[in-house]
C-alpha cells in the first residue's frame, strides 16, 4: 500500500515559501549530510522499491522571543550567540525511498527511547535495539512498504555518546546560570551482586551504575548520562540516607562517613568533576540509598521537545530540506511515550507558525505518565512502577487526553488543553496488562476518583492489548516469523497500519477497547484471584500514583522541594479476571480467545509463561481439563482460526499475518509456551 500526498499540500508549501519571511520557516538552521547509503543492500520494498539511509546532523537556532518557545524552561538564561539565539545540534537517521514518486508523503517519526527508537521492534519485527544503521533493523519492511520516510532524531542531551545513541547537545547554564543551583536526588537499591562494569545497567530504571569493583563508589551516572555537577563538593549540605530493608525507616548516613569523589572510569561524555559517591565501609547489599545534593549548571532539557517538532516542521515547510514530507505521524514507546504525553501537554504540538506538527500520535507502554522532559535539573530516564521509588516529577495530572466534569469529581483538564483545536493530532494510545499494574494507566480513562469511565475524545483511540510483550528476537518458527499466538505484537503491527489510514484517508480505526468500571471489567486490585490451581500467584499491590507537592515554583517547572511532600494517592484500577484468570476489557490475542491456560498479567516480567489447564489424567484442581475444551488439536486449531478471522475483520490483525499466527498457535496446543517464542 503507497500512499498519496494531494497536490494542494505541495501548492501551500511553495505560497508559504512566498508570503513568509525566511526566519518563520522554522528554527532549523542548516542541516548537515554526512552520508548516504542504500537500506539492506538495495532491497527492494513492494511497489515502493529500495530506500536510502541519510545520517546527519541537524543546527538549530533558537529564539527565545517566540511565543511557541516560551514554554521551555530556563531558556532564557542560556548562553546566545550575537542574534540572540539559542544554539543546539541533534543527530539523526532518515530512511526514505529512492524514488521520489514512490514516497508516500507521510513521516513515521520513532522517538528514541535512551538514544535508540523502537517501532522497528514492535512494529517491522526487528531484533529490539536494533539501530536504523543495521541491516537486521529492516525486519520485515512493513512501514517501508507503505513508501513512508522513517525518521530519528536525537533529543535527549548529556546521553553517554561513545556508541550510536541519537541524542541532543545543547547548552548547559555553565555561561549565564553559574549561579543557577537547585537539588538533584538520586535513589538505588544496593544490588545483592556487586556489578563490575559501567556497561552493566540491568537494575531498576534509574539506579546509578557501578564503575568499579568493590562495594565503596556508586557513580552518579544514572543510565549512561552525564550526572548533574556538584556545588560545594566539600560541604555538608549535601544528605545521604539509607533503608536498611523495604519496610524499615531510612535512616541518615553522617556526613564524615561519605564524600564526592571523580570516577575516571567512565566513557568521556559522562565523565568531568566529582560524579560518585564513595562511602567509608562500602554499600550495604539490598539496602535502599538516597542521596539529596545540591548542583549546580543545569541543562535546558526542554529543548529536546522542541528539537522534535522544529525538526518535523522543516521536514514538512522547507522547501529545501533532503527529506520533504506533508504529514507526520509519531510513535514513542516507554520513555517515548512518555516524552510524547509531556509533547501533547506543554503545547509543542503547534509549531512556530502556529501549524500541526504531528497529524497522528501513537503511544505505546506510557501508562499515566510523563517525566522530566522540562523542568530544571530534570532526569528524562527516570520512571516509576512497582519497585522503583515514585517521588520524581513523573505521574503528573491530567492523565487523560480528554477533560471531564463528572458529580463528585469536578472539572478536570484533558492532557490536549493546551493545544488549539487545529493542532490537536489523531492519538493512539495502547496500554499493556504492565501497564495497569505497575503504570497506573486506568488514570488515563477514569474519573479522578477512579468511580466513573471517561469516553475518549472523538480524535482519540485507546486499547488495552492483553498479552506478553514480544521477544527480543523475532525468530521464525516453521514460518511464523515470530508471530506468538500469546504475544501483543501482532496487534501493535494492525494497529500501526489503522493510524496510518486514518491520518491519510480519515478511514477509523476500531473503537476503543479498554475495562471499564461500568461494566466491571475495571476494578481494584484486591477484586483480582488468580484461578485455585495452575501456580499462579496472588497479584499483590499495584503501583501506586501519588499526588507530590514539588513547592511554590513548581508551574515554572522548578523543584524546590526534594525529596517531595507526598499527599493522596490517586485511584488505581487494574483488569478483571476471568475463570481462567485471564484479563478481560481489553484486545486479545488468539491464544487468549481459544484458552490453553492461565498468563499472569500482573507479573513484573515482560514475559510471563502460559500456565496451562491440566491434560486428562492430571490433577486438575477447579480448572476444567483440555480435553473437556477441545477434543482434539482440530477442534481446537477450528476455533483459532475463526478468532484469528475475526481479529482481521475488527482492524487488530493484518491479513498477512493471519497464517503466521496460526503457525504459532499449533505450536501453543503442541508444546511448551516457549515453543513459539
Amino acid at each position: 500500500m503507497v500512499f498519496r500526498a494531494p497536490r494542494s499540500s505541495f501548492l501551500r508549501l511553495i505560497a508559504l515559501a512566498v508570503l513568509l519571511p525566511a526566519p518563520l520557516l522554522g528554527q532549523v538552521e542548516s542541516v548537515e549530510v554526512l552520508g548516504r547509503s542504500e537500506v539492506a543492500g538495495g532491497q527492494p520494498f513492494g511497489e515502493v522499491g529500495s530506500y536510502e539511509r541519510i545520517v546527519g546532523r541537524v543546527n538549530f537556532a533558537f529564539d527565545p522571543s517566540l511565543p511557541s518557545n516560551q514554554v521551555i524552561t530556563d531558556l532564557s538564561l542560556a548562553p546566545t550567540d550575537p542574534d540572540g539565539r539559542v544554539r543546539a545540534t541533534a543527530s539523526f537517521i532518515v530512511l526514505q525511498p529512492i524514488d521520489p514518486e514512490r514516497r508516500s508523503g507521510l513521516a513515521w517519526v520513532d522517538i528514541p527511547n535512551q538514544g535508540t527508537g523502537t517501532s522497528l521492534h514492535l512494529v517491522q519485527r526487528a531484533p529490539a535495539g536494533a539501530s536504523p544503521l543495521e541491516a537486521a533493523a529492516v525486519g520485515d519492511g512493513l512501514l517501508l512498504r507503505t513508501g513512508a520516510t522513517l525518521v530519528w532524531v536525537g533529543w535527549q542531551q548529556a546521553l553517554d555518546d561513545s556508541g550510536p545513541l541519537l541524542s541532543l547537545t545543547g547548552p548547559d547554564l555553565g555561561l549565564r546560570g553559574e549561579g543557577v543551583h537547585g537539588w538533584v536526588r538520586a535513589v538505588w537499591t544496593e544490588p545483592e551482586e556487586p556489578r563490575q562494569t559501567s556497561e552493566d545497567v540491568a537494575t531498576p530504571a534509574g539506579a546509578p551504575v557501578t564503575p568499579a569493583p568493590g562495594g565503596d563508589v556508586r557513580s552518579l551516572a544514572l543510565l549512561r548520562h552525564r550526572p548533574y555537577s556538584v556545588a560545594e563538593g566539600e560541604s555538608d549540605i549535601h544528605r545521604l540516607w539509607m533503608r536498611p530493608s523495604p519496610d524499615a525507616e531510612l535512616e541518615e548516613v553522617p556526613s564524615e562517613e561519605w564524600d564526592f569523589i571523580e570516577d575516571e572510569s567512565l566513557p568521556a561524555s559522562l565523565a568531568g568533576g566529582p560524579n560518585a559517591v564513595r562511602l567509608e565501609g562500602g554499600f550495604t547489599p539490598g539496602a535502599a540509598y538516597e542521596l539529596v545534593y545540591r548542583a549546580r549548571t543545569p541543562l535546558v532539557t526542554g529543548l529536546g521537545l522542541a528539537a522534535v517538532r522544529d525538526f518535523v516542521s522543516h521536514a514538512k515547510w522547507d522547501l529545501e530540506s533532503p527529506f520533504p514530507v506533508q504529514k507526520a505521524v509519531a510513535f514513542g514507546a516507554g520513555q517515548g511515550g512518555r516524552f510524547l504525553r509531556a509533547f501533547l501537554h506543554d503545547g509543542f504540538n503547534e509549531d512556530s507558525r502556529g501549524d500541526i506538527v504531528f497529524e497522528g500520535v501513537f503511544i505505546h507502554g506510557a501508562g499515566a505518565g510523563r517525566g522530566g522532559f522540562n523542568h530544571r535539573f530534570a532526569q528524562p530516564s527516570r520512571e516509576s512502577r512497582r519497585g522503583v521509588d515514585p517521588g520524581f516529577p513523573i505521574d503528573l495530572p491530567p492523565f487523560g487526553m480528554a477533560g471531564t466534569f463528572l458529580q463528585g469529581d469536578g472539572a478536570s483538564p484533558g492532557l490536549v488543553d493546551r493545544t488549539p483545536e487545529a493542532a490537536r493530532p489523531l492519538t493512539m494510545t495502547t496500554h499493556t496488562s504492565g501497564d495497569y499494574w505497575d503504570r497506573g494507566a486506568s488514570l488515563t480513562h477514569t474519573s479522578p476518583s477512579g468511580l466513573g469511565d471517561v469516553d475518549p475524545l472523538p480524535s482519540e483511540r485507546m486499547y488495552y492489548l492483553v498479552g506478553r510483550q514480544p521477544p527480543r528476537s523475532w525468530q521464525a518458527q516453521e514460518g511464523g516469523l515470530g508471530l506468538d499466538a500469546l504475544g501483543i505484537g501482532p496487534t501493535v503491527r494492525a494497529l500501526a497500519m489503522r493510524l496510518l489510514t486514518w491520518v491519510e484517508t480519515g478511514d477509523e480505526p476500531p473503537p476503543s477497547t479498554v475495562p471499564r468500571v461500568s461494566d466491571g471489567t475495571l476494578v481494584p486490585a484486591g477484586a483480582v484471584h488468580p484461578p485455585a490451581s495452575g501456580g499462579a500467584e496472588a497479584p499483590g499491590t499495584p503501583f501506586q500514583v501519588v499526588a507530590f507537592d514539588f513547592g511554590k515554583r513548581w508551574e515554572e517547572g522548578i523543584v524546590d522541594k526534594v525529596p517531595p511532600e507526598a499527599g493522596a494517592a490517586f485511584p488505581v484500577l487494574v483488569p478483571f479476571v476471568d475463570g481462567f484468570g485471564n484479563p478481560l476489557g481489553g484486545v486479545r490475542p488468539i491464544g487468549l480467545r481459544v484458552p490453553l491456560g492461565t498468563l499472569p498479567s500482573w507479573t513484573t516480567e515482560p514475559s510471563p509463561e502460559l500456565l496451562r489447564v491440566p491434560q486428562e489424567g492430571e490433577t486438575g484442581g477447579s480448572q476444567p481439563v483440555r480435553e473437556n475444551l477441545y477434543p482434539d488439536a482440530e477442534a481446537y486449531l477450528a476455533r483459532a482460526r475463526s478468532a484469528a478471522r475475526r481479529l482481521v475483520m475488527d482492524g487488530f490483525l493484518l491479513a498477512e499475518d493471519l497464517p503466521h499466527v496460526l503457525v504459532a498457535a499449533r505450536a501453543l496446543w503442541e508444546g511448551p509456551s516457549d515453543s513459539v517464542r
